[in-house]
């Protein structure tokens, strides 16, 4: 086990502020979904209203203290279903007239673990790849960050787009800029953006060396650099849920390099 210097909660105490700053900047109506995963599963804001989840960051260390083993599969397929089912049941709730204009309702869906699922009972990788690959067809933006493993490979085969998976380094810099990122481009979502693609210079900032996913062009390097931020649309609905568990070190990543700059090449791409 290790501890990440503590990331976790001031990351997560982050993370839910930003949210509600942002919902109520654009005058959103936000829903929140926290859980934090060990040998349990431990469901802190369930589609709460922003206004709602007023929270400490002693609380917050609180919840992301490592207790035990890694409920990953079982913990993230539940929730990710519930997410969806709150995203359904809130249109369904709609009055007549506000269906009728078919409103946009974003939800954005984050996962962050640094240990590999070794205490699952329900459900396996194969069964939350299913769920994440239904969730992104009905338009649910997913997010994947690991710490201690190839966490592009990984995301992609827990049913992720390579774009919007992650891998950071267990060290307090590294982690904190992970999660920046990750609530940037999150709120890029909430906000209108279309481009979810995470940008070369958070994957730099994020793991000492530079990793490169589509493929090695220098057109790809230079168009990952920024993702461009969009003027918010009318305000429509969000629901985002973030999901924490444990910690196991690992690290399974081949450095090769090109022109003299360090790239990551991921097995099977």
């Amino acid at each position: 086990m290790c501890s990440m210097d503590g990331t976790h909660g001031p990351a997560l105490y982050d993370w839910i502020k930003d949210t509600c700053d942002q919902a109520r900047n654009l005058e959103q109506q936000c829903f929140i979904t926290v859980s934090t995963f060990d040998d349990s599963h431990d469901v802190h804001f369930l589609n709460t209203p922003y206004p709602n989840c007023s929270v400490s960051l002693e609380t917050t260390n609180r919840w992301t203290k490592p207790r035990g083993m890694t409920k990953l599969y079982d913990s993230a397929y539940k929730d990710l279903k519930a997410l969806q089912k709150a995203a359904e049941q809130y249109r369904e709730n709609l009055s007549p007239s506000v269906k009728k204009l078919n409103p946009k309702i974003t939800v954005t869906w984050s996962l962050m673990t640094d240990g590999e699922d070794n205490s699952s009972t329900l459900c396996n990788a194969r069964m939350l790849a299913e769920c994440v690959k239904e969730a992104r067809d009905k338009g649910v933006v997913c997010f994947f960050l690991a710490a201690n493993c190839d966490g592009v490979a990984t995301g992609e085969s827990y049913g992720l787009d390579v774009n919007t998976s992650l891998t950071f380094s267990a060290n307090r810099e590294c982690s904190d800029n992970a999660f920046r990122g990750i609530s940037a481009q999150m709120r890029n979502v909430t906000s209108g953006g279309s481009n979810v693609t995470i940008p070369l210079c958070l994957r730099q900032s994020s793991c000492p060396a530079a990793t490169i996913h589509n493929n090695d062009s220098d057109d790809d390097l230079s168009n990952a650099m920024n993702v461009p931020l969009t003027a918010p649309p009318a305000a429509a609905p969000v629901l985002n849920g973030l999901f924490q568990p444990p910690q196991i070190s690992r690290q399974h990543n081949n450095l090769y390099f090109r022109n003299g700059r360090p790239i990551i090449r991921h097995s099977g791409r």
